[in-house]
């Protein structure tokens, strides 16, 4: 009866877009506070339910929160999807903690 990180997800608000090939899902993008970042894309299914449990944790954390997550043809953080796909994720999850301490209190 447990839910997938998927329906985790939803649950918290956070809206999940994917772009599909075929069947397969070959990206799914996150924007956090402004960010364009790369979740996973063309990744097996369980890189990316780590990906989905990774984006729930941050979300209940000190990281203000993911408004939505999408997929945008598009350059994201930097990168692209023929900048090595693997690189992209590991630089997310280790970004992660800065985001958590970047502050919005000048506006």
């Amino acid at each position: 009866m447990n839910a997938s990180p998927y329906e985790v997800a939803r649950s918290l608000g956070i809206k999940i877009d994917y772009c599909l090939l075929g069947k397969k899902i070959v990206g799914v993008y996150a924007d956090l506070n402004g960010y364009q970042i790369i979740l996973n894309s063309m990744m097996d299914n369980d890189r990316q339910e780590d990906t989905v449990h990774a984006l729930i944790q941050h979300h209940n954390s000190e990281l203000r929160g993911v408004e939505r997550v999408v997929y945008k043809d598009k350059m994201a953080f930097g990168f692209n999807l023929l900048n090595g796909v693997d690189q992209i994720h590991k630089t997310f999850l280790n970004v992660l903690p800065m985001f958590a301490m970047v502050k919005h209190d000048n506006g």
